[in-house]
């Protein structure tokens, strides 16, 4: 299993991308 700061960084880094796209 993944422990929750992980799954949290992990979900930063792929919102990060995300908002780079749309608003990028």
């Amino acid at each position: 299993m993944i422990s929750e700061e992980v799954a949290n960084l992990l979900l930063d880094k792929h919102y990060n991308r995300l908002k780079h796209k749309r608003y990028g």
